[in-house]
């Protein structure tokens, strides 16, 4: 038998020439280097080109979509990738315009203008942030030019502006804006969801369900549109309609607390009491913050006979505002309902006192639909939703009122008041405060 050959047996014999080999793979790393080099040079000098106009299209077609949070996380890589490029912030107060942050939009312009950005991208953002948020008299003017700017789609311009013409009670100037919109867009369902919430505000609920109906048409996979009309259906009382809707909401997860508070209606005028609690909870769950939630909780928890309970849900309502009618409302029934008399009594005094300044913001609610300019209503009415209703909506009205009367002293002194109670609890209010009192000061040195 042959002898057996070792498997290393002719591993030296062939092996090249060990100085020519080392010499070769010091050349083919240099090229190597040198190419690597060249590539990483012209990606640098390029980069607008591989990385910035890329990045900036994924934004835009994620804003575009209304996938906001997606697109956020596209601006932050092109800033990671590209720190001194303004766009990108400016990218980013779009997106915080669009989620109604107006803070963090001003912040976004003022890093753009500091890197660089153009004036005229720094005017049309600011000017755009100052239509939707109500603040007309500033952003007015400028209408006219935004609209006729061939840089930009103008969908933007009248959503903004629409927004704002809404906001400050003027449905007049919203529908020029939108009837145009609708004419030249038919496959857009952003101007159909405009107006049917105007149709909302003017009390015309047919003719906003039929607009809700084509945005969700021209839209499926829109979900806003289908919240809002099943919202509608349960004011009208057509539960199983909104039923539906709210199920499917549900199924993927989208708004889950009003989805929750809107499907517990149903379940509750399908007299299904419980489930509508375990529903209600969950969206607590969901947003402890939810004034709405904590409130349909505790009116579901007395139906239920849980008083102790529905008390509970309904002083952490209280605690998130605590001039809201409707909690102390439901807190004077359960209160009586569980024998405690006086405590009663003392929240169906507020509610009287409340119930009579709610009936004269209805009043003046109805005025500013044909006058949206009369800085004392709107003051009047901010102040009343300051302490009755939704402070958010409160301060819309101040601003508006400021907007048409820049030294009106009661917007200034509202402002100041509301900042600086919210400053002594959250120190991110106290530049507010200190902005509304100098301003006040200026004009009223002798004001307290």
């Amino acid at each position: 038998m042959p002898e057996s050959i070792p498997p290393d047996s002719n591993q030296n014999s062939a092996q090249p020439n060990p100085g020519f080999g080392s010499g070769r793979r010091r050349r083919l790393a240099r090229r190597c280097a040198i190419g690597l080099a060249l590539t990483a040079a012209v990606l640098y000098w390029q980069r607008e080109k591989v990385v910035g106009i890329p990045v900036q299209a994924a934004v835009s077609r994620q804003i575009a979509n209304r996938e906001l949070d997606d697109a956020l996380w596209w601006v932050r890589l092109g800033q990671t990738l590209q720190p001194q490029d303004p766009r990108f912030l400016l990218l980013r107060a779009k997106i915080a315009r669009h989620q109604g942050q107006m803070q963090a939009v001003a912040e976004a312009l003022k890093q753009a203008a500091e890197l660089g950005a153009s004036r005229s991208e720094l005017n049309r953002a600011q000017w755009l942030a100052l239509a939707q948020s109500g603040q007309m008299r500033q952003a007015e003017p400028h209408l006219p030019e935004l609209l006729t700017d061939r840089n930009h789609d103008n969908k933007e311009v009248c959503e903004a502006f629409v927004i704002g013409f809404i906001r400050s009670h003027r449905t007049d100037s919203a529908l020029q804006l939108l009837d145009p919109w609708i004419a030249d867009a038919p496959d857009d369902a952003t101007p159909r969801l405009l107006r049917a919430r105007i149709h909302q505000l003017l009390s015309s609920p047919r003719d906003a369900e039929q607009d809700f109906l084509a945005a969700i048409s021209i839209d499926p996979d829109w979900l806003d549109p289908q919240l809002e009309l099943a919202e509608l259906l349960v004011e009208r009382k057509r539960f199983a309609d909104a039923r539906g809707y709210f199920q499917k909401l549900l199924d993927r997860n989208f708004a889950v607390v009003r989805t929750c508070i809107g499907l517990a209606e149903c379940r509750l005028a399908e007299g299904l009491a419980e489930a509508a609690v375990e529903l209600l909870q969950r969206a607590c769950q969901a947003d402890p913050t939810s004034l709405d939630a904590h409130v349909a909780l505790g009116r579901s928890l007395l139906e239920v006979g849980r008083y102790d309970d529905g008390i509970q849900a309904l002083q952490t309502a209280l605690e998130l505002r605590p001039g809201y009618d409707e909690t102390h409302y439901l807190l004077a029934q359960a209160y009586s309902l569980n024998g405690q008399r006086e405590l009663a009594q003392q929240h169906s005094q507020f509610v009287s006192t409340a119930r009579s300044a709610l009936d004269e913001l209805d009043k003046i609610n109805a005025a500013l639909l044909q006058n949206s300019n009369d800085p004392d209503k709107l003051n009047r009415a901010g102040e009343i939703l300051l302490q009755y209703g939704d402070p958010a909506e409160g301060i819309v009205r101040i601003l508006t009122a400021l907007d048409l009367a820049p030294d009106n002293l009661r917007s200034l002194q509202l402002l100041t008041d509301y900042y600086e109670t919210k400053a002594a609890s959250d120190p991110d209010y106290q530049q507010l405060a200190d902005q509304y009192r100098s301003q006040l000061e200026n004009l009223a040195p002798s004001a307290d």
